[in-house]
């Protein structure tokens, strides 16, 4: 299994071209880019500035010898990103068209959720606004070659509360009614530990629908995105983690999202917690395909 990491780490400290040897460096042999820390910015939003970025990070991974495994879009927060100019479908469109010019195979975007009385008919109503929503993205995404991994996800107002697209039957309901091979599911083992899910269950549920991963722990109270094992105690059951990937027959990287870990690392140490943090994750892809042998 490859063991990958996500440029998020690096902040605006480093730029993502030069950080890309460096994780190669430090053992990592699969990248993911997150898109929404950039699509902001004006050298993303001019095409030709945007393209010669692309380019260079398709040159870097290519010349380390490592893969854009996945990439993450920006966030849908719900109907108001919907209405009015069509800016967020077009935003989302734009990193799965950036996703294939850096050939990373995935795509991991959040569902949405909108307040209302949390019964039957409002559940229905946000998956069908999550379909309508995503199957209008399956142009681009065919055009690019790209797949969209839906990722579970939490409130961060209310972090225990199980709003819709926190759970693997909701993330089900939206792939199995788009029925695509473009569609399929990330799982974020720091948001499912937040909702007080059991992991092994969960992730083991999701079948050959889970396409992506977003490893990191924390303490079951805030998205703290630190490494596995940072919280003792409080932390996520890596047992149980590792074995619902097995059970699900799980082929794609595993990848990293510890951004939060990096933070105040001074350059001195940078190295050397690059090589930790992918210790970490090649211990616990090994475990991933121990559990499978069993």
């Amino acid at each position: 299994m490859r063991i990958a990491n996500s440029l998020k780490l690096g902040g605006d400290r480093y730029r993502g071209v030069d950080l890309v040897p460096r994780m190669a460096g430090a053992g990592f042999d699969g990248l993911d880019f997150n898109f929404y820390d950039v699509y902001r910015r004006p050298e993303w939003r001019d095409p030709a500035s945007a393209e010669a970025e692309l380019e260079a990070l398709a040159r870097a991974a290519s010349d380390a010898g490592v893969e854009w495994v996945q990439a993450h879009g920006p966030f849908v927060i719900g109907p108001a990103d919907l209405s009015g100019d069509g800016g967020m479908m077009e935003s989302c469109a734009r990193s799965i068209r950036a996703s294939g010019r850096l050939g990373a195979p995935w795509t991991v975007l959040h569902p949405f959720y909108f307040d209302g009385a949390w019964d039957r008919a409002h559940h229905e109503r946000m998956l069908q606004a999550n379909v309508g929503f995503f199957r209008a993205l399956l142009p681009e995404c065919k055009a690019a070659g790209v797949g969209v991994a839906l990722e579970n996800t939490y409130d961060p107002d209310r972090p225990h509360a199980r709003v819709f697209g926190s759970l693997p039957e909701d993330l089900c309901e939206i792939v199995d009614s788009l029925d695509h091979d473009l569609i399929g599911i990330c799982w974020d083992t720091g948001h499912a530990h937040l909702a007080k899910l059991d992991q092994r269950a969960g992730i083991a549920s999701l079948g050959k629908r889970l396409k992506a991963v977003h490893i990191h722990d924390n303490d079951g109270r805030d998205d703290f995105h630190v490494l596995p094992f940072a919280t003792a105690h409080m932390g996520i059951d890596w047992d149980a983690v590792t074995a619902g990937l097995a059970e699900a027959g799980y082929e794609g990287a595993f990848t990293l999202e510890v951004g939060t870990a990096f933070r105040g690392v001074p350059e001195e140490l940078f190295g050397e917690m690059l090589r930790f943090s992918a210790r970490v994750a090649r211990h616990l892809a090994d475990r991933v395909e121990k559990s499978r042998a069993r």
